[in-house]
């Protein structure tokens, strides 16, 4: 699990864990997440971004660098985000729901969940 979702290798407590368990658990809520990213599939310059912007604690300028980018290209980036999946990262609502689907994204990349 540390591993899936970049955290330092080491002892954890289920707590640091506890929402990736809890959709691990969850096929369906799963699929539904994952239908969720399926617009970003075709522009996966938008998808990294979303990653490494969610990675670097929304972090603009930190996202930029990592990407190579303009600032405000990462910007304009989760903008698009926002309109192909209809979540905006500035409502909170937006950012749970996607931030649970990169999650999801990872955990089946990392743990090949079925």
């Amino acid at each position: 699990m540390a591993r899936a979702t970049g955290q330092p290798h080491g002892l954890h407590r289920v707590d640091d864990f506890a929402l990736e368990l809890a959709l691990a658990q969850q096929p369906s809520a799963q699929h539904q997440l994952l239908t969720l990213l399926a617009p970003l599939e075709a522009r996966p310059d938008l998808l990294v971004t979303l990653e490494t912007w969610l990675r670097v604690d929304f972090n603009y300028a930190k996202a930029a660098r990592a990407l190579r980018i303009h600032r405000n290209t990462v910007d304009y980036r989760l903008q698009r985000v926002g309109e192909l999946t209809g979540l905006s990262v500035a409502t909170a609502r937006g950012l749970q729901v996607l931030t649970a689907a990169v999650t999801v994204r990872r955990l089946r990349a990392a743990l090949v969940v079925p």
